[in-house]
């Protein structure tokens, strides 16, 4: 059903949006405020009209002063050249910015706006003379320039060079010398006055309606602002940094209405990235995981045909990797070792993209759906990465477009559990299993002026220095948005994976590293193999990084007094064990020479034929045989002589269990 307003605009009818943010109070206990503004500092100034004076506070509303007292009500407000302007009992009066040496300058009786049109000329309108005028700021020069209906509201558009005014329940543009007058907007119920932000978006006072109303920069989408206490609003004025100071003149307050927050960032694919660094970053071949939600152009301003979404590494061959566009199609390049997909993402279209690494295999996903998939071997080393931007040849292939959600894993997504998150944020990420980088763009304020948010949060508090380069932070590009479709707050759910993890037997704390320590674990169903991650700190496996397909594993070249942080992992072709805890154990001294004759282990000959012989026999509890796979394929009684003439020629492992507890192998030729 259409509304009221739908049916009488007229010319392009424009969407009524749904409503945005609620009002605060800012100052209160004024009588029939009429206008507000703020200086570059802040600093808000403020018609109190029904005391007739010009109140001056902090930006938060705070220290009130009166700078002037008149003798006639004041109505609107204007900054220009370091002076303050205002129209007082039917006079256009200057004076400096403290209230002091007020002077007339025209007469403007039944005039209730003013602007600048940045030429050191003032224009306003009244409903009294209804006609549009201007005078030179210094007084001389007063003009009438055309002929209006039933004017109320004036403001400059500085970008297109235009006034805009409200006349008879419509906004209009106009220009300057009064001509080529056109209607934007019909259908508002007594429009009062009307500001720009720094997008080109027109804030407007409707006082009978009682509503702020916001037209696009388009013209083609009309807000609503939610009305919760308002009694004829009749001025806006957008702050630097978005805040929408509303007048509210019955209520008796001035009011403020913040700008929505941020939900991505907008790259020009000119100069803009980011940069920062992660020592977390997954190195060398191990598996890893990069996501990101993007929309890119269809048409390109920007100069490169390349255009880097996630970069680290080192810029030499297969050392690199870089999640990117290659003239619109989602690809890979790890340098010299690089693979594009047949998928072209310049549409216009917010999409969820991602890479994985795993066994050698890249593979790429849009919208969780595998696209290209290609066998490689990469090196990657560095921890020094980019958002947006690659360090091919200095700062290059620049990313064109808005980015949001970019996460960085030390696994390989799944195709499930990429479907699971490609449409929500990551919930708690710091206890996510994996995840070492995370960036929800949730900063700044949409549109506004956020030249102080110069740094990205990674969410997991891994990354360093994560700092914004050359972008403008104000207006439409080139500045933190209210665009991504990923709803803040809007969690995923935890995805849970067919695989469960393993039971994990560790070495116990105190074994001496002079004999080789083995982690061992209970088979898991449906696993072809176990992802065996060893480090010296908690959540960082630099040691041992590797895929085994028996349910042992040897710890070599352990260091003494040293504690180890060890991870098994069940994996399969398409999926792999989610959640599995991390345990430790901490290894003692190393032996002394009597203690190492004590517990010396020899196994003879070595080749052998049918026999073999053990020393030391009575530290031993147990005997297993595994062949060179990993494969257990005898277990024995300790005996001082095996008979293993059963077995074919070949090499095998001969593994011990130790009455302390420990394990010995050795590694024997039958021949």
């Amino acid at each position: 059903m259409k509304t009221f307003f739908q049916m009488v605009c007229l010319g392009v009818c424009l969407f009524l949006g749904n409503p945005i943010s609620a009002q605060t109070i800012l100052v209160d206990n004024l009588n029939a405020p009429y206008d507000v503004i703020a200086d570059q500092d802040g600093s808000i100034y403020i018609s109190d009209t029904g005391n007739r004076r010009i109140i001056k506070t902090n930006a938060d509303g705070s220290n009130p002063i009166v700078l002037n007292t008149f003798s006639g009500n004041v109505y609107g407000l204007l900054i220009s050249n370091n002076k303050l302007f205002a129209l007082v009992g039917g006079n256009l009066m200057k004076m400096n910015l403290d209230g002091t040496n007020p002077e007339i300058i025209a007469p403007a009786p039944g005039v209730y706006y003013l602007t600048s049109g940045n030429d050191n000329h003032i224009y306003f309108i009244g409903n009294q003379s209804k006609n549009l005028q201007k005078v030179k700021e210094d007084g001389t020069g007063h003009t009438n320039i055309a002929s209006l209906i039933s004017p109320m509201g004036i403001t400059y558009d500085p970008n297109l060079d235009l006034l805009y005014y409200t006349d008879n329940g419509a906004v209009y543009s106009i220009k300057k010398d009064g001509t080529d007058r056109q209607l934007l907007v019909n259908g508002f119920y007594n429009p009062h006055n009307l500001r720009l932000d720094s997008s080109g978006n027109i804030y407007l006072a409707v006082t009978s309606s009682n509503w702020i109303r916001k037209i696009s920069a388009d013209r083609k989408t009309v807000t609503t602002f939610p009305n919760t206490t308002l009694n004829a609003p009749t001025s806006t004025f957008v702050t630097k940094n978005g805040r929408i100071l509303v007048a509210d003149t019955w209520g008796a307050k001035i009011r403020y209405i913040d700008a929505p927050a941020a939900t991505t960032l907008n790259f020009d694919g000119i100069n803009d990235y980011i940069s920062g660094t992660n020592s977390f970053l997954p190195q060398g071949s191990a598996e890893r995981t990069i996501e990101a939600v993007i929309k890119a152009p269809s048409v390109r301003t920007s100069p490169y045909t390349s255009s880097a979404i996630f970069n680290y590494g080192t810029y030499a061959n297969s050392k690199r990797f870089c999640l990117m566009l290659s003239n619109g199609n989602l690809a890979f390049v790890g340098e010299f070792n690089d693979t594009t997909s047949p998928y072209n993402l310049r549409d216009d279209q917010w999409h969820h993209v991602a890479v994985t690494l795993k066994n050698s295999t890249i593979k790429l996903y849009v919208d969780g759906v595998l696209v290209q998939s290609a066998t490689m071997n990469l090196n990657t080393t560095g921890t020094s990465f980019l958002i947006g931007g690659s360090q091919r040849n200095g700062i290059d292939e620049h990313f064109e477009g808005d980015i949001d959600e970019v996460r960085i894993w030390n696994r390989a997504l799944s195709e499930n559990e990429l479907k699971n998150s490609k449409s929500c944020e990551v919930a708690n990420p710091v206890s996510q299993d994996g995840l070492v980088s995370y960036f929800k763009f949730n900063q700044g304020n949409n549109e506004a002026d956020n030249s102080a948010v110069t740094t990205l949060v990674d969410e997991t508090g891994k990354s360093n220095s994560v700092t914004l380069n050359n972008f403008a932070l104000a207006g439409t590009k080139s500045n933190w948005l209210l665009a991504s479709p990923i709803v803040t707050g809007n969690s995923c759910p935890q995805y849970v994976s067919p695989l469960s993890c393993a039971t994990v037997t560790l070495p116990s704390n105190g074994t001496s590293p002079n004999g080789v320590p083995t982690v061992s674990w209970l088979a898991v169903n449906g696993a072809t193999s176990y992802k065996v991650f060893v480090g010296k700190s908690s959540g960082k496996y630099d040691l041992v990084s590797a895929y085994v397909t028996s349910t042992t594993y040897q710890l070599q070249g352990l260091e003494e007094n040293t504690t180890y942080f060890v991870k098994i992992v069940p994996d399969s072709s398409t999926e792999t064990a989610i959640g599995c805890s991390e345990s430790s154990f901490t290894t003692g001294s190393f032996l002394s020479i009597n203690d190492l004759n004590k517990k010396l282990i020899s196994i003879y000959p070595n080749p052998f034929v049918d026999v073999i012989n053990i020393s030391n026999l009575d530290s031993i509890a147990s005997i297993s045989i595994n062949d060179n796979s990993g494969k257990t394929i005898k277990n024995l009684k300790p005996e001082k002589s095996l008979n293993l003439s059963s077995l074919s020629k070949g090499l095998y492992i001969i593994n011990l269990k130790m009455m302390d507890g420990t394990t010995k192998s050795f590694k024997v030729i039958k021949k």
